[in-house]
């Protein structure tokens, strides 16, 4: 199986360590901005996909990382966010409350997939000189991340 990643500037560093994460098991991967529909009529092409409110059309065989707050209103209930997520092969999701609400309601196969750091030794080409991060918030504010701002 050969996957491919459709990636923009939103999603590079997550689309990076699932690809480090994949590679590292063997896996034959590839980077893409945009999908090629010749790959339609190739079974051996998969491709993975973290934002498929933003890919249109929508490849015939994908799995979705998905990212979105399902109970937030701008994306879980969506009638065609929810139709990508149904059609795709699988869903990876970052959250277990994400998978818990959502997966009762679908025959979709969901998987928990947390984001990860990409170890150097996978990822020898990044920059040596980055700050150390010690928390990173990545999404909509809601009511459980204000509770732990300051001014």
């Amino acid at each position: 199986m050969h996957y491919k990643f459709i990636t923009n500037t939103f999603n590079y560093y997550i689309t990076q360590t699932l690809f480090v994460l994949l590679q590292s098991i063997g896996r034959r991967c590839t980077i893409l901005e945009q999908y090629d529909k010749k790959d339609d009529t190739n079974t051996d092409v998969l491709y993975i996909i973290t934002f498929p409110q933003h890919i249109e059309p929508m490849p015939k065989r994908y799995i979705v990382y998905q990212l979105e707050q399902l109970h937030h209103p701008r994306f879980g209930k969506s009638s065609e966010y929810r139709r990508k997520l149904k059609q795709a092969k699988l869903c990876w999701d970052y959250s277990m409350s994400n998978i818990n609400i959502y997966s009762i309601n679908t025959l979709q196969k969901w998987l928990p997939v947390p984001i990860m750091k990409i170890p150097k030794m996978f990822a020898p080409d990044c920059p040596k000189d980055m700050p150390s991060i010690d928390v990173l918030f990545y999404g909509t504010l809601n009511k459980r991340c204000l509770l732990y701002t300051s001014d």
